[in-house]
């Protein structure tokens, strides 16, 4: 992993969306204790990491944190990761 940038110096380093929605679902899912919430709350963090316009992409990010107003742990974990 250290050596992307080395060895494809003109390449993005990206993560793979698939293993970062599941690692959030592992680690969160626990601090929403509503299974409604929960769905909504996982479709706000959705439109973040789907989200190409990054204009749209501090509103997607305003719009989860309000989202997990009653959950701050769940956006502090996805803020600090």
């Amino acid at each position: 992993m250290n050596v992307i940038g080395t060895v494809f110096p003109e390449c993005y380093h990206l993560l793979y969306h698939f293993h970062i929605q599941k690692n959030v679902q592992a680690k969160c899912k626990m601090l929403v204790n509503s299974i409604d919430a929960w769905d909504v709350v996982l479709q706000a963090w959705e439109n973040v990491m789907d989200n190409e316009d990054e204009c749209k992409f501090m509103d997607c990010v305003n719009r989860l944190q309000l989202v997990c107003q009653s959950w701050p742990l769940f956006f502090e974990y996805l803020n600090d990761s």
